[in-house]
């Protein structure tokens, strides 16, 4: 957004995306020297324990009870924010390329805010008496809700819409939280780094499926119709539907879960 605008004043995408990458491998070298413990409860090298582990993980109730819908929301949310918003503001708002970039900017800003305080916020209502399940439930529901005003094209103004939409499309990130309650600590690596696989596999499902569908209503040369766009985001809608109702299914009793209560009934 903007401040890949002003990069690109100075360099080409090649050379930002470079920049990119060596970031990406300081960050790498400092997890590689820095961080040297052994998962707690194993043994260095136990690569045998890590496995077994991890197909508890992957057999867990818990993990398929909290993993579709929080899949179907950040999937979206990433597919959205990461590629498509753009397009959208060009093609369904209408917007010229300034307004456009300061919306993507303002949808960015929402999202780090979303990013910084939804955990203070679950915390804080947790000590009210809510669970983290319900407030994760909650702000997806809440996302949902913003992803309908696009979808049925009501008319309010595009930014504060936007700006809701990084902001709830964060709230995904709690089921990391929701998730990690219902494994033993030695677990919570394993269980999180699985869900988040998931998340991006879906999130390149839901980018390249939202490309072939607004490609049935091309209006022009790289310029599609608002129909597509609609069309492609009330299926995500439709599959965060569902996957919110079975999140409302109680859990039935899993020797490996710790919770298993209810997510609607819950507050």
């Amino acid at each position: 957004a903007g401040p890949v605008e002003m990069a690109l004043r100075v360099m080409d995408w090649r050379g930002l995306f470079l920049v990119l990458a060596g970031l990406c491998v300081v960050v790498a070298l400092a997890l590689l020297v820095l961080v040297r413990d052994a998962p707690i409860g194993t043994k260095k090298g136990d690569h045998g324990g890590l496995l077994r582990g991890l197909g508890s993980i992957l057999s867990s109730r818990w993990l398929w009870r909290i993993a579709p819908l929080v899949m179907t929301s950040q999937g979206t949310f990433m597919a959205v924010a990461g590629l498509w918003i753009g397009p959208w503001l060009r093609d369904v708002a209408g917007l010229e390329r300034e307004e456009a970039t300061s919306i993507v900017t303002a949808c960015s800003a929402g999202m780090g805010i979303g990013f910084l305080f939804m955990g203070t916020l679950a915390e804080r209502l947790a000590r009210r008496g809510m669970s983290t399940l319900v407030v994760a439930g909650a702000g997806m529901l809440g996302f949902m809700g913003v992803q309908a005003v696009l979808v049925f094209g009501l008319p309010l103004a595009p930014l504060p819409v936007w700006v809701l939409f990084g902001l709830l499309g964060s709230s995904g990130v709690l089921g990391y939280a929701v998730l990690t309650q219902g494994f033993p600590a030695t677990f919570a690596g394993r269980a999180n780094t699985a869900i988040n696989m998931f998340i991006f596999l879906t999130a390149f499902a839901v980018q390249y499926g939202f490309g072939l569908i607004v490609r049935q209503w091309p209006s022009g040369v790289e310029v599609y119709g608002a129909e597509g766009y609609r069309t492609a985001l009330g299926l995500a809608l439709a599959a965060q539907a569902l996957a919110f109702g079975w999140y409302c299914v109680p859990a039935r009793p899993d020797s490996r879960v710790a919770p298993g209560g209810r997510a609607c009934d819950e507050g």
